[in-house]
C-alpha cells in the first residue's frame, strides 16, 4: 500500500519549531530552506523569513518595532529606508 505524507504538515510543523527555537535553522540544507520559503509564499506566512531576516540583518521585523529609518512593512513588495544623511529614500535593491 502507498502512503503520501503531505509537505504541508510537514512544513508547517517546521515553521512551528524554528518559531519556538530559531537555532534549528543553523546548519539547515539549502534546498529545505528554498522549499520553506516557498511553503511560507504559499500559505502567507512569513515567520521564519521575518526571522532570517532579522538574524541576518540584524533588523527586528516586529510590528510594533522597527528601527525609524525603516520605511516599509515588512510584507511589502519594496523596501524603502531613509537614513539621516540622505536627501531622497532609496529602495536598496535597485
Amino acid at each position: 500500500m502507498l502512503t503520501a505524507v503531505s509537505n504541508h504538515i510537514y512544513f508547517e510543523e517546521l515553521t512551528g519549531d524554528i518559531v519556538d527555537n530559531p537555532e534549528i535553522l543553523n546548519g539547515m540544507h539549502i534546498n529545505t530552506l528554498s522549499r520553506l520559503t516557498a511553503y511560507a509564499v504559499e500559505k502567507d506566512d512569513f515567520r521564519v523569513l521575518a526571522l532570517l531576516s532579522q538574524i541576518h540583518t540584524g533588523i527586528p521585523m516586529q510590528e510594533d518595532y522597527l528601527p525609524e529609518w525603516w520605511l516599509s512593512d515588512f510584507h511589502d513588495d519594496i523596501t524603502t529606508v531613509k537614513f539621516d544623511h540622505q536627501k531622497n529614500k532609496r529602495n536598496p535593491l535597485v
